[in-house]
C-alpha cells in the first residue's frame, strides 16, 4: 500500500512514500498512479504483453483464458496479414513451433514485430475491441428490483443478467437518531454524495472486481473523495459535483469527461434505491461496500507487518466516516431522495438537445419571448 509504512520518497512524485519497487528498473514508486505516470512509461512495453503475461501465469490461468487468447491472436493475424512485411515470415509461421498453452510471455512477445505489437497495441486500446475481450459487467445497482427471497440458482441468475451481485446489507445499523440527540450538519448530504461518487466510479472503471484491485481502490477512494482522507466538507451539490469530476477526470487513469460525468446517474441511482424496498436500502449496501474495503486493508496490511500508525488511523478515520453515514441514511431517507432528484434536474444540460440550432433563421420572424402590455 502506498502510504502504509515509512520509505524513501516516490521516485515520480516526490510526494508519497515509496514502498513498492519496480521490477525492471527498481525505481520507488508510492502507487498505481505514479507507476502508469508518462515518466515510467518505458517500464510498461505495451498492456498487451502484460495481458499476456496475466494469461499465461503458470497454475493461474484457466484453459478458456488460453483459449481466448488464441482467438485474440487469430484475429489479429487476420486483420494485419496484408501489412506483413516483405521477406519476412508470416505470424502463423513464426508461431507454428510454439505451444501457445506453455510458452513464456516473453517468447510470444518476441516474435511479434515491432509494427504487429505497435498495432496490437492500437487494437486493444479501442474500447470496442476491449469489449471483445473482457465481458462488461453491470454495477449491482442497476438491478432495481431487490430479490427479497434468495432464488435457489442464484449464480445462474446472476451470470444470465450480467450483472454484479449486491454487496451484502448491514444488519445492525442503528439510526443515528439512537445514538445521538445533536443536530447532523446539512453539509452531511453533499458529503455522502462525495463518498458515492468515486465509489460507483471505480466501481464500473474495474468492471466491477474491486476486490481485484483492493489496494488501488482504496487510494484513489482517498484521492477522489476529500471527505474520506481530509475531512472537507461541501455546502452545495453543485460544488460536490463540479469537485468530484475535477478530482476524477484530472487523475491519470485516462478516462473520458463523459464517463466520469455519467456517474451522476450512478450515484442517483444508488440513492433512489429499489422499487419495492427503502429507498436507503442500496446507500447502505454501497457505504457497507466501502466500509468492507477498508477493513479488508488494514488486516491485510498488519498481516503483513505493516505497522504505520499514521495509515491505520486513516482507515480507521474513514470507516468511523462511513458508518456516520449508514445512520445519517436511515434518518434521513427522504433527504437522500431529494438530492437525487435534484442530481437528475442537474444533469439535463448534458442530456438535452442544443436548441441554438433550432432557432429561426429570419430575423423579421423572431418575436422577444416576453412582450410588454400597454
Amino acid at each position: 500500500m502506498s502510504l502504509s509504512k515509512a520509505a524513501p520518497n516516490c521516485a515520480f512524485c516526490r510526494i508519497g512514500k515509496g514502498i513498492y519497487s519496480c521490477p525492471r528498473c527498481n525505481q520507488r514508486y508510492c502507487s498505481s498512479i505514479c507507476y502508469k505516470s508518462q515518466d515510467h512509461a518505458e517500464c510498461s512495453e505495451s498492456f498487451f504483453k502484460e495481458w499476456v503475461e496475466q494469461s499465461l501465469q503458470e497454475k493461474s490461468c484457466g484453459r478458456a483464458e488460453k483459449e481466448n487468447m488464441l482467438r485474440l491472436l487469430k484475429k489479429f493475424e487476420e486483420e494485419y496479414a496484408e501489412d506483413s512485411t516483405e521477406g519476412e515470415l508470416s505470424i502463423e509461421d513464426r508461431f507454428a513451433g510454439i505451444n501457445i498453452h506453455d510458452a513464456d510471455e516473453n517468447v510470444i512477445w518476441q516474435n511479434l514485430n515491432d509494427e504487429e505489437r505497435k498495432k496490437f497495441k492500437a487494437f486493444l486500446e479501442d474500447e470496442k475491441n476491449l469489449a471483445t475481450i473482457v465481458p462488461m459487467k453491470q454495477p449491482w445497482w442497476t438491478n432495481t428490483i431487490l430479490n427479497l427471497v434468495e432464488e435457489a440458482d442464484i449464480e445462474t441468475v446472476r451470470l444470465k443478467d450480467d450483472v454484479a451481485p449486491r454487496p451484502p446489507y448491514p444488519l445492525n445499523t442503528k439510526k443515528l437518531s439512537d445514538l445521538t440527540s445533536v443536530k447532523p450538519s446539512d453539509c452531511i448530504k453533499f458529503n455522502l454524495f462525495n463518498v458515492l461518487y468515486p465509489y460507483a466510479f471505480l466501481y464500473r472503471f474495474y468492471n466491477c472486481d474491486i476486490r481485484d484491485f483492493r489496494e488501488d481502490v482504496v487510494d484513489y477512494m482517498f484521492i477522489f473523495s476529500p471527505v474520506l482522507s481530509e475531512g472537507k466538507n461541501y455546502f452545495s451539490l453543485e460544488e460536490v459535483i463540479q469537485d468530484s469530476i475535477r478530482l476524477i477526470s484530472s487523475s491519470e487513469l485516462g478516462t473520458s469527461l463523459t464517463l466520469v460525468k455519467s456517474v451522476i446517474n450512478d450515484v442517483g441511482n444508488m440513492m433512489q434505491g429499489p422499487s419495492n424496498a427503502k429507498s436507503s436500502t442500496f446507500i447502505l449496501c454501497a457505504l457497507h461496500d466501502i466500509k468492507l474495503l477498508f477493513l479488508e486493508v488494514k488486516y491485510a496490511n498488519k498481516e503483513q507487518g505493516d505497522t504505520d500508525k499514521s495509515f491505520r488511523k486513516k482507515l480507521l478515520f474513514a470507516v468511523k466516516k462511513v458508518e456516520y453515514f449508514m445512520s445519517w441514511s436511515l434518518d434521513f431517507e427522504s433527504t437522500i431522495s431529494d438530492i437525487a432528484s435534484e442530481a437528475v434536474i442537474l444533469m439535463l444540460p448534458e442530456l438535452l438537445p442544443d436548441t441554438k440550432k433550432y432557432e429561426p433563421q429570419n430575423e423579421k420572424n423572431k418575436k422577444p419571448l416576453i412582450e410588454e402590455l400597454d
